[in-house]
């Protein structure tokens, strides 16, 4: 059963926690984050205290101007 998430959440991943304010800055996040593993196993807690374990995280798409890609050839994705 999927549940709705309820902004704010916190996020834990291997190397720090965020805090994300809507679904946008929960999934938007670098080619370079996905290839160094930022997305290897996090876990999120919502503001109801909900704990969701992600399984995995893949690139849908580029966003923005030129797919997403910047001057340093990094690539914003979805």
């Amino acid at each position: 059963m999927i549940q709705k998430i309820n902004f704010p959440v916190i996020t834990f991943d291997r190397f720090a926690f965020n805090i994300a304010h809507d679904s946008d800055q929960l999934t938007r996040t670098t080619s370079a984050g996905l290839a160094n593993g930022l997305f290897k196993d996090p876990q999120i807690v919502d503001s109801s205290g909900n704990l969701y374990l992600v399984k995995s995280a893949a690139k849908l798409k580029g966003i923005g101007p030129f797919w997403g890609y910047n001057i340093f050839l990094n690539q914003i994705s979805v």
